[in-house]
């Protein structure tokens, strides 16, 4: 069912006149209507029944224009029905007349009820009875002019008033209260203007819990020396380091005074360290008495394969701490011979705990290898390490304090075949029981060295004939 404002109105029955007037509140001035009204418009709405060359049917009618038609009769088409008193749910006769789109309009234009100042689109109105397009007649104006006032009033008399505080209290960003504040948005809503806007320091900073006042005092007691930097944060609940600055006029710099006092540095105190303050093995956090610090020192000079890890591991400790034991970075007054880290190398690298190597086994893996009876896996294998770790030996990268055996080079990965063991491959792979991984572990190369032999693309064609394989075939399986 939807609302036909400007269609004919229909004969009124009785019945409809009875409870049209039921829904009018009478009075001197506007009749209101208290029926429905069209949401966030206020026009008044009434449902009348009536006749259709289809049946009947039902139409949702605006009621200014049922209460113009039941006092002077129908409306002319092509017109609407304005009010001369501006309210929108009156339906009183006396404050209709009927008048055309444009001079609707040019009313609620020259009445200043337009919000766009008069621009209405397909409707031509005289420039000189346009109002002003600014301010609070502009179109989706959140504040009107008293709002702005009201915040430069503000503004002016607050001392600790902020752009962003007045911006956050009233909706809108700081940029758009600090143009307002000082007059380049918003000038003609009128209000103290400020010409620039004040600096954000002291009790303007967001969060503050100092005040002038007591900015005062801090100086005055710390020039009286009535107490150090550490009583007076204290005394205030703040930090050393905010008196401190403070008192040198490096904060608050706004406020008064007759110059920052000088800090005062603290005399050094001459008594021995053991009454002036904890140290050593009567520290709260030592783990180590003197004896045992005397005790790592003696062992780690005297014992060669002693390292800092292992010291740290026994005497349950870091093995950072250990080593500034060792070089006199801590613990200097426990006394014992002071020794420099030594290099970990051999069975004490790292990772040696459980060693597989030493000076004996690493001397006779080289000596073999040089020898010419086993390559690098075979010796991995046998000596249970990685290939890798071989290779290192024998390169000199590893175990590098041991002399390397003369002669001592790395053989090539891969040895070259003979003419002969050429010719014995190719002939072997024309029987196709015959793999191409066991003619590899045959004669100790690689199994695609031994797909290029037999494809002829290495050491000339092959007179035998290339034999493709195929995958064996699986027993119960379609051929």
């Amino acid at each position: 069912m939807g609302i036909t404002p400007f269609r004919a109105i229909p004969p009124l029955s009785d019945r409809d006149r009875q409870r049209f007037e039921s829904k009018v509140e009478r009075s001197d001035s506007c009749w209101l209507w208290k029926g429905w009204t069209r949401d966030g418009i206020g026009y008044g709405l009434f449902n009348i029944s009536f006749q259709t060359e289809y049946g009947s049917a039902t139409g949702q009618f605006a009621a200014h224009r049922i209460a113009y038609v039941l006092t002077n009769g129908a409306i002319p088409p092509g017109y609407d029905v304005l009010h001369s008193c501006d309210v929108r749910a009156c339906v009183n006769p006396a404050h209709l007349r009927i008048g055309t789109d444009q001079d609707n309009a040019l009313d609620k234009t020259l009445r200043g009820r337009h919000p766009r100042g008069g621009r209405i689109p397909g409707i031509a109105l005289v420039r000189r009875v346009l109002p002003p397009r600014f301010g609070e007649r502009r179109l989706f104006t959140k504040w009107n002019d008293e709002q702005i006032r009201e915040m430069r009033q503000r503004y002016a008399r607050e001392d600790t008033a902020t752009a962003a505080g007045l911006g956050r209290e009233y909706g809108m960003g700081k940029n758009g209260a600090a143009l307002i504040l000082t007059g380049q948005s918003r000038r003609e809503a009128g209000g103290p203007i400020a010409s620039a806007l004040r600096p954000i320091v002291g009790r303007r900073v967001p969060g503050s819990k100092l005040t002038d006042a007591v900015i005062a005092q801090i100086r005055e007691a710390y020039g009286a020396g009535q107490g150090t930097l550490d009583d007076l944060a204290a005394q205030f609940q703040i930090v050393p380091q905010t008196v401190s600055k403070i008192v040198q006029g490096k904060a608050w710099k706004h406020v008064p005074g007759v110059g920052p006092p000088p800090i005062r540095v603290p005399q050094p105190n001459l008594e021995p360290p053991s009454v002036n303050r904890a140290l050593g093995e009567h520290h709260h956090a030592a783990k180590l008495t003197d004896r045992a610090v005397v005790e790592i020192r003696t062992r780690y000079a005297e014992t060669p394969d002693l390292t800092a890890t292992d010291l740290a591991r026994e005497y349950r400790v870091s093995k950072t701490q250990v080593c500034f034991i060792l070089k006199g970075k801590s613990r200097v007054r426990a006394g014992g011979p002071l020794a420099p880290i030594r290099v970990l190398r051999g069975q004490r690298a790292r990772g040696a705990a459980k060693p597989k190597l030493d000076a004996a086994r690493v001397t006779d893996i080289r000596q073999r290898y040089a020898e010419g009876g086993e390559t690098i896996y075979t010796l991995a294998k046998r000596f249970g390490v990685s290939a890798g770790l071989v290779s290192d030996l024998i390169r000199g990268k590893a175990w590098k304090h041991l002399p390397l055996p003369p002669g001592l080079h790395v053989r090539p990965r891969h040895r070259k075949l003979t003419a002969a063991e050429v010719d014995a491959i190719r002939c072997a792979g024309t029987d196709r029981n015959v793999t191409h991984d066991w003619l590899a572990r045959r004669f100790g190369i690689s199994r695609s060295a031994v797909s290029v032999l037999l494809e002829g693309k290495a050491h000339g064609p092959n007179p035998y004939g290339y034999v493709a394989r195929r995958k064996p075939r699986v027993h119960g399986a379609s051929p």
